[in-house]
């Protein structure tokens, strides 16, 4: 299986100064707000950043507001919100993570990323075998980060913080929060 990636062309790159975190790759496995928006600013900033998204799943893209109040024929590139936000400047691949075929392929991809990142449930990347554990043994220099639900009535880091929004601004952080 060929995955062909464009990166930015030769012209822009002798033409501009080179952005803060060009040659940066972060492969994601994003959906709803906070990471698709936190990772649309890496992008912007220059970061390679590579969209994974599940065709199951595709709320941003289903999120209209879309040209007359309705969806057209290629819904998934009609939205605005979320589907602009939340992909602007990434390149996006359909994937199916679960199945074998999808984490072949995913894993291929974190050999030449410097960065993974996702905003699922606690546990799962682990069920995936997407761990930090997993993932350096087949890319030793790669960062891990999750962007789990700290607001969820159950997630373990609810009790930790007053103030939710915190979390996401970086004041509020547990005091035994692991960065991989």
């Amino acid at each position: 299986m060929i995955i062909a990636l464009e990166t930015r062309s030769e012209e822009s790159k002798t033409t501009s100064a080179p952005l803060l975190l060009e040659g940066v790759r972060i492969l994601t496995l994003e959906q709803v707000h906070a990471l698709p928006w936190g990772t649309a600013f890496l992008a912007d900033l220059g970061a390679q950043v590579i969209r994974i998204e599940s065709v199951d799943h595709l709320q941003d893209r289903k999120a209209g507001p879309f040209v007359n109040g309705q969806p057209g024929q290629e819904w998934w590139n009609e939205g605005a919100n979320l589907a602009y936000f939340g992909t602007r400047n990434k390149q996006s691949l359909c994937l199916q993570v679960a199945t074998p075929a999808g984490k072949e392929v995913f894993l291929k991809l974190v050999k030449n990323c410097d960065i993974v990142t996702d905003n699922f449930r606690p546990g799962t990347m682990r069920r995936y075998g997407f761990d930090h554990e997993s993932l350096a043994q087949i890319n030793p220099r790669i960062i891990t980060l999750s962007s789990t639900a700290a607001t969820a009535p159950r997630s373990v880091w609810r009790p930790r913080s007053p103030h939710p929004f915190g979390c996401y601004r970086g004041i509020a952080l547990p005091d035994d929060l692991e960065v991989h």
